[in-house]
C-alpha cells in the first residue's frame, strides 16, 4: 500500500517533467521536431532549500479535523542500484520526501491558515498522526472524508474561541509559517475566470510567437489566468498535436521575460489529447491559491485538480527557467461515502458477539463493514458481511456489542430512521419478514411474520401475537422514513 502510493506522487512528478527558460535560444532541429534542447528537456528538480519553509497544503473538515496530509513514505527512500531499471524515480521522490520531512520538523513554525488569498486564521501544531490503533502507520496520498483519519500533521485554532464555518466535504488552503513571510511579500492577484476556451484570455501574440519558436510547434490556444501585482502575468499556451505528441506550457511572462514549463499530455489518434481525465482535450491552467515576492521573483502556490486527484505545490524561477515543483500528489475519494476505519481489537468484540449469537459464523470472514446511525441518536451502528459466501450481522455497538439481526443471500435488510426491514424467501412461496424497531442505539422490539400464497397465518410481535390492524400500524410507523444513507461498504482501513 504504501509503495503504491509513493509510486503515485511520483507519477505526478513524471507527468510534470521538463523544463524550458523563455530566453533559451531555438535550436536548429528540423521544423517538423517536436524536441528541445537537452538542457531545456530536463526536469528542474532543485534540492528543498532547508532554510526555506516553503508553504504547504492543510485539508480542513473543522477546529478538530485539520492537518497536513502525507503524501509519501515515512522514511527516506533506500536508494536504488545503479542496474536498477526503475532507478529514475529516486530524485524525485527523494525530493518530495525532504519537503514532507522539513515540515516534520518544523511544524510547530506553521501558524497561519489563509482560508482566501487576503484573509488567514492563526493556528497551531497539535501533534503528527501516523501510527493507528492497529500499530500500523495511517494511509497517504489519499484525501479521505471526515471520518477515515490518514498519516499527517494535526493542527488547530490558535484560539479555541476561533469561529469558522466547518465542511462537509474538506477545503484544501494554504499553511504559512511567519518566518517564510519575514523574507517574502504576498503578491496581490486578480484571477481571470474561465469557464470554456470562448473566455481564453490569450497572452500578447509576441509571447506566443517566441514560444513557438521555442518549441517548433505552433499554438492552438493561450490564457492569462492570473494578473500578479503590476509586473507578471501567470497562464497557459496549449500547442497543436505534432508527431503524436501533445504539449502545454505553464508560463510566467515578466515584462519582455518569458518563462514556460512543458507539460506532456497524452494522444490518441481519433480521440485526441488529453491531461487529466474528463478534461476534453483542453489542458487548463493550476488554481494559484497565493502568490509571494520572494528574493529570487514571484513564488506561486498552486492545486491541479482533476475529478478523482489533486497535485499541490509551487512555481517559482530559479536560474531563468521556471520550475513548476510538486509538493503532494492525492487521490481523491470521492465515492468513497461514510468510511470509519475497523481496527482489529474493536473487530474481535464484534466478531465474538456475533459467533456467541449464531456459532454458525465461525466458518465465515466478516472482512467487510459500514457504519450508520440507523435510529440517529449520535451513536453508530456497524454492519458487517462476508461476501463469500453472502452473509451479515448488523450489530449496536454503544456499550456491550450487540447483534441486532444477521443478514444472507436470502434475507437482506433495508434500513429506515430507527428500524431494520428483513424479508426475503424462506421455501416455496412463502415470505418472511422482521421489522426492528431502536431508540438509544439498542432494540426496542420486532415483528415477525410469514406470508404464504398471500395469506398471514399470525403477526408476532415482541413474542405475542396480535392482531392484523395492530401489525399494520406498526409497520406503518415503523417504516416511515427510509434512511437518508445507504450504507457504504470497506474492507480497508487505507
Amino acid at each position: 500500500m504504501r509503495k503504491s502510493f509513493l509510486l503515485l506522487v511520483v507519477s505526478f512528478a513524471v507527468l510534470f517533467a521538463g523544463c524550458k527558460g523563455g530566453q533559451t535560444a531555438q535550436n536548429d532541429n528540423d521544423s517538423d521536431s517536436t524536441e528541445v534542447d537537452s538542457t531545456a528537456a530536463e526536469a528542474v528538480t532543485e534540492e528543498v532549500e532547508e532554510e526555506v519553509l516553503m508553504p504547504t497544503f492543510i485539508y480542513y473538515f473543522n477546529k478538530n479535523n485539520m492537518q497536513v496530509v502525507y503524501w509519501t513514505q515515512h522514511e527516506a527512500p533506500e536508494k536504488p542500484d545503479e542496474d536498477d531499471e526503475y532507478k529514475d524515480w529516486y530524485d524525485e521522490a527523494l525530493r518530495v520526501w525532504k519537503e514532507q520531512d522539513m515540515l516534520l520538523r518544523n511544524a510547530e513554525k506553521y501558524n497561519r491558515m489563509y482560508i482566501t488569498k487576503d484573509k488567514f486564521v492563526n493556528v497551531k501544531f497539535l501533534e503528527e498522526q501516523y501510527i493507528n490503533p492497529d500499530g500500523e502507520p495511517y494511509g497517504i496520498g489519499q484525501l479521505h472524508c471526515a471520518t477515515m483519519p490518514s498519516a499527517g500533521l494535526r493542527y488547530t485554532f490558535a484560539d479555541p474561541n476561533e469561529k469558522m464555518k466547518a465542511s462537509e466535504w474538506g477545503e484544501l488552503y494554504l499553511l504559512v509559517a511567519d518566518e517564510y513571510l519575514e523574507t517574502r511579500k504576498i503578491l496581490p492577484f486578480k484571477e481571470n475566470s474561465w469557464s470554456s476556451t470562448r473566455s481564453d484570455k490569450p497572452f500578447p501574440a509576441a509571447v506566443v510567437k517566441q514560444l513557438e519558436e521555442e518549441y517548433s510547434m505552433k499554438a492552438q490556444r493561450s490564457h492569462i489566468a492570473a494578473i500578479l501585482g503590476d509586473r507578471y502575468n501567470y497562464g497557459t499556451v496549449q500547442f497543436k498535436v505534432k508527431n503524436n505528441k501533445a504539449i502545454a506550457l505553464e508560463v510566467i511572462t515578466d515584462g519582455d521575460n518569458i518563462y514556460s514549463y512543458p507539460v506532456e499530455g497524452g494522444y490518441e489518434p481519433g480521440y485526441g489529447p488529453t491531461w487529466n481525465v474528463d478534461d476534453e482535450g483542453i489542458y487548463l491552467p493550476s488554481e494559484i491559491t497565493m502568490a509571494f515576492e520572494g528574493p529570487k521573483g514571484p513564488e506561486l502556490c498552486f492545486i491541479h485538480h482533476a475529478p478523482e486527484s489533486c497535485t499541490t505545490g509551487h512555481i517559482y524561477i530559479r536560474d531563468g527557467k521556471l520550475v513548476m515543483a510538486d509538493q503532494a500528489g492525492y487521490y481523491v475519494n470521492i465515492d468513497e461515502g461514510y468510511a470509519k476505519p475497523l481496527w482489529k481489537k474493536d473487530k474481535e468484540k464484534y466478531v465474538k458477539a456475533i459467533e456467541e449469537y449464531d456459532p454458525e459464523y465461525k466458518n465465515y470472514d466478516l472482512d467487510s463493514w459500514a457504519y450508520i446511525d440507523i435510529d440517529k441518536d449520535g451513536t453508530d451502528e456497524i454492519w458487517l458481511k462476508s461476501y463469500d459466501p453472502e452473509v451479515g450481522a448488523i450489530l449496536s455497538i454503544k456499550g456491550t456489542p450487540t447483534v441486532l439481526c444477521t443478514t444472507d443471500s436470502k434475507i437482506d435488510a433495508q434500513l429506515y430512521q430507527g428500524a431494520i426491514l428483513l424479508s426475503g424467501p424462506c421455501g416455496g412461496p412463502c415470505i418472511y419478514t422482521q421489522i426492528i424497531t431502536m431508540k438509544d442505539s439498542k432494540k426496542l422490539t420486532s415483528l415477525e411474520y410469514t406470508e404464504c400464497a398471500g395469506e398471514v397465518d399470525a403477526y408476532t410481535r415482541g413474542g405475542e401475537e396480535i392482531s392484523e390492524a395492530e401489525a399494520m400500524t406498526f409497520k406503518s410507523n415503523a417504516l416511515k422514513k427510509e434512511h437518508d444513507r445507504w450504507p457504504t461498504f470497506h474492507s480497508s482501513n487505507y
